[in-house]
């Protein structure tokens, strides 16, 4: 889950990092009543894209006439095809100095790596004058850590020992909120001699939120829209159950073939077979690592409840380490039969796994008996030829 600037500030401000004055405002007309007690301002649209400074996004102003000409400006604005609807309005500091610092979890080590840059602001994504520390897990962080970035990254002495000090409270919030990263761009030193965060960058990870109650940031939108029912309903089944993954990946779309797939990169692979085949899926969704029967079950029951589905395609590859009796009977199934109005509408099911032979003997069986139109494919028949047949089925 990206945070926002003004949201990422606020968990900066819980564990003792400084951040300039300021306020966010969702209409102009906020501005009417508020004193602002501070003549200078930046103003800066609310976006998780990167980039919004050479976009625009960004205005420095003095008076408060000039902070609402470009507050109205920047709300309902596009910036890299996201629309404006927060704008961060904060004091605008003086400062001599400008740095980068930031904790990231390195997918390849395992590890967090602590980074750090005398050059900070603008394309500090592309400099390569980062210096880069993992954290030896065993041992864990210190300061000798956060000093040895810093002074890898050409800080002097007495602006190394400052920033060690916000390295460290940097780490209490990525190890807090279970971040994947945490970034301070820049980090400005201001003619005072105090270090303040100018910008927030704050990644939290979605499969820990269920941990973290006190987290109330409003949901990301999906394709520039709000959630819908349907879509919470689904993440929420991961939320409140960690065994195995089933749902916290959901999104509808504009299709009608209901999807159920197992594994995102042959789920992806699948709706290229879709498209190419003239159909339009209904969702996007998977589940994986053996969940239980009862997440499968209420996955199940979601993907289906939209309307005007015409069929449904429940696929994936060999999942070795998912039971398939499991979820398939005592979950998908069981699902199926709680569905309304019943499907009549083509099924295409392509699984393989342990257990995949009682699995489809049992389904055979009990799907001719309660009168679903399903069709069986099990690891011998490639993805693509039962999604050829579903096309078949439905036109």
């Amino acid at each position: 889950m990206k945070l926002y600037e003004h949201e990422g500030k606020v968990l900066f401000k819980a564990c003792g990092i400084s951040v300039p004055r300021g306020v966010a405002v969702k209409n102009a007309s906020e501005l009417d009543g508020l004193l602002l007690s501070f003549e200078s301002t930046a103003v800066k649209a609310q976006v998780l894209t990167g980039g919004r400074g050479k976009a625009g996004g960004i205005k420095l102003c003095h008076g408060l006439g000039e902070t609402k000409q470009a507050v109205t400006a920047q709300l309902g604005a596009t910036i890299h095809g996201e629309v404006v609807e927060t704008v961060l309005i904060e004091e605008l500091v003086q400062h001599s100095g400008e740095y980068y610092i930031g904790i990231a979890y390195d997918t390849t080590l395992r590890v967090p790596v602590l980074m750090a840059s005398r050059e900070g602001g603008i394309d500090i994504e592309s400099a390569g004058n980062v210096a880069r520390v993992a954290v030896d897990l065993s041992i864990g962080y210190s300061p000798f850590l956060a000093r040895e970035t810093l002074f890898m990254a050409g800080f002097d002495r007495e602006t190394a020992l400052a920033a060690s000090s916000i390295f460290g409270k940097l780490w209490q919030l990525f190890k807090r909120y279970d971040c994947t990263l945490v970034e301070i761009n820049p980090l400005h030193s201001t003619n005072d001699g105090e270090l303040l965060a100018d910008d927030a960058k704050v990644i939290l990870d979605d499969t820990a939120l269920w941990r973290h109650k006190d987290v109330t940031f409003p949901p990301r939108k999906v394709f520039g829209r709000e959630e819908n029912e349907r879509e919470r309903a689904a993440k929420a089944i991961d939320r409140e159950d960690t065994r195995g993954v089933a749902g916290s990946v959901y999104f509808d779309l504009d299709g009608d073939i209901a999807i159920l797939g197992i594994g995102g990169g042959g789920l992806l692979s699948g709706m290229d077979v879709l498209l190419a085949h003239g159909l339009h899926p209904a969702n996007y969704t998977e589940y994986s690592g053996n969940p239980p029967a009862e997440k499968v079950k209420a996955l199940t029951k979601i993907v289906l409840s939209k309307p005007g589905l015409r069929g449904l395609w429940h696929f994936g590859g060999t999942a070795n380490l998912t039971d398939v009796y499991e979820t398939m009977v005592n979950g998908f199934y069981t699902g199926l039969l709680e569905v309304t109005p019943k499907p009549t509408y083509p099924i295409v099911i392509r699984r393989g796994g342990p257990r995949d032979k009682e699995a489809f003997a049992w389904l055979k069986e009990h799907a001719a008996k309660d009168g679903f139109n399903i069709h069986f494919f099990d690891r011998n028949t490639p993805i693509t030829e039962s999604g050829k047949k579903l096309a078949e089925l439905v036109q």
